[in-house]
């Protein structure tokens, strides 16, 4: 058997990539240190994009909102200004907001600090004397609680001995120490004028970006660049965004709840809690944990009711802040967020653990239309027969071959009808009537919408007309009411939708109205 030149190259290339993959798996390590090597060369670039990227968002607002008005100007310098003004106070609002920072939280580390090491001992004292109480209460000996005595002076020998045998160790340490500080300092000095320079050109740089992939890369590759470049931004602005508004919020709903319950070291717990809540999951358990054992040495009592404030504060937050700040900018399942911040904390630490959820949603939806893309698509009976008429087949045959394909099972419009539903009533929150107003528009025979009867009455769709109430708002009742209605939905639906709607929010639902218009416009349960 003789193989073609294409089918040859396939071969060649899946084997090529197969031994790729291989190699990268079992040098893995090599991998990652080759990585992290070329990645602290970048790293000025890399920091500075971020920079740039997370200051974007602050400065578009500026722009677009703040100062817009200065592009109406018909002077041209003011138009011209209208950067630079925007580029300073940027930065300016940035500086500001981390010497403000600074300046809280420094004092009260500084206070927590001095107050752990005053109540430390008398906190082991406490524990010692708990220890030797409980032990003598069950007749136990009290060796098993050792004496423990300081001998200071030969502590001090010990740490003479250790600098005059180590110096040489502790001198290169220490000058390690120093040289990757002030290389941290240049990096970063670096990495703030290289954000100001991509922040004042991005549209200049944009463009010279698009051009150079339109001169290189061919028409489908860099169509598919573009849209992963879309995807991306999307993705990484929602996400971070969402995350630093949501983290910010429970910071300072922390800080009101653990002031008004008098909570000890409530500025550096709470500000504790909003950088570690970044991390998606697992971040504010850090942060709960540290602030539990930073109110225990004070009072253990509190530190119990602090954990049950923290609980019923993540429940508020969890139902109310933050479906409604982040949302599901994501779109990601909960085991894959799960999956993606420990693989991407185990990678990259917090970093990794930090943007290893929109990576991942990246690469979730790219995944999901190469599914859709390659998976074959689904058509009612009619729909095949039209589209094979169209390829140029007879009447005949089209129906031989439409005969064909149900009998084989490749064709079953009873499976497709309740995917085809479930769309329409979950995603578009369609009732009943509506349902199968589409079906037919669809091509569905009225022999497969009679089968699948009994599929539609387990749907629940007085809970979807209520989630089709919540989505409209409280407007006019009389209005909702007619809007419900041409989404298909019964006078039932509806009328459990507003009880619904009177049960959660206290407000009246307006059955009386509903009443009347069922019997004005004769709409009868179904």
């Amino acid at each position: 058997m003789e193989l073609d030149p294409k089918t040859t190259k396939k071969i060649l290339f899946f084997i090529a990539f197969g031994a790729v993959c291989f190699a990268a798996v079992a040098n893995f390590e090599r991998l990652l240190s080759a990585l992290g090597g070329v990645i602290s060369v970048f790293r000025p670039v890399i920091t500075a994009l971020c920079i740039a990227f997370v200051l974007n968002v602050l400065l578009s607002a500026l722009e677009n909102k703040a100062f817009a008005f200065m592009d109406k100007s018909k002077r041209r310098l003011v138009k011209k200004a209208k950067r630079p003004l925007c580029l300073t106070l940027t930065y300016l609002i940035a500086l500001g907001l981390i010497v403000l920072l600074i300046a809280v939280i420094i004092p009260d580390v500084i206070n927590t600090c001095v107050s752990l090491a005053e109540k430390l001992p008398l906190l082991m004292n406490d524990v010692r004397t708990f220890t030797e109480d409980t032990l003598e209460k069950f007749n136990l000996s009290q060796n098993f609680v050792p004496n423990i005595e300081i001998d200071w002076t030969k502590v001090a020998d010990t740490i003479k001995d250790y600098l005059v045998n180590y110096s040489d160790r502790i001198f290169g340490s220490a000058y390690s120490f120093t040289t990757s500080v002030f290389s941290g300092i240049y990096n970063t000095v670096f990495s703030v004028m290289i954000s100001v320079y991509i922040l004042a050109c991005k549209e200049k740089i944009g463009r010279f970006t698009v051009k150079c992939i339109d001169v290189f890369a061919p028409k489908k590759a860099a169509a598919a660049v573009y849209h992963v470049s879309s995807l991306t931004y999307g993705c990484f602005s929602k996400f971070i965004g969402g995350q630093l508004t949501e983290s910010v919020i429970l910071g300072v709903l922390c800080f009101i709840g653990m002031t008004v319950f008098r909570f000890p070291n409530a500025t550096v717990i709470s500000v504790f809690i909003c950088a570690t809540s970044l991390i998606p999951i697992v971040g504010a358990t850090l942060g709960v944990i540290v602030g539990f054992l930073l109110i225990f040495i004070s009072s253990p009592v509190k530190a119990l009711l602090f954990i049950v404030f923290f609980v019923v504060l993540q429940q508020l937050e969890g139902s109310l802040i933050y479906p409604r700040v982040v949302g599901k900018s994501v779109g990601l399942p909960g085991v894959i967020v799960v999956c993606a911040v420990l693989v991407g904390g185990n990678i990259g630490g917090i970093f990794g653990a930090l943007v290893s959820v929109p990576v991942s949603a990246v690469l979730y939806i790219l995944l999901k239309e190469a599914v859709e893309r390659r998976a074959p698509k689904e058509n009612t009976e009619k729909e095949l027969f039209r589209k094979l008429l169209d390829r140029g087949c007879t009447e005949e045959d089209a129906k031989a071959a439409v005969r064909f394909a149900v009998e084989k099972n490749y064709l079953c419009e009873e499976r497709y009808f309740q995917r085809f539903a479930e769309r329409c009533a979950i995603d578009r929150l369609f009732g009943k009537r509506r349902v199968i107003q589409e079906a037919r528009r669809k091509g569905f025979s009225e022999r497969t919408i009679k089968e699948a009867a009994d599929f539609l009455k387990e749907m629940d769709f007085d809970e979807l007309c209520y989630r089709a109430l919540k989505k409209a708002g409280n407007g006019s009742k009389e209005k909702t009411v007619v809007a419900l209605n041409r989404r298909g939905f019964s006078t039932t639906n509806i009328r459990y939708a507003f009880l619904a709607w009177e049960e959660e929010f206290g407000m009246p639902y307006g059955a009386e109205e509903i009443r009347r218009y069922a019997e004005a416009e004769n709409c009868e349960d179904e």
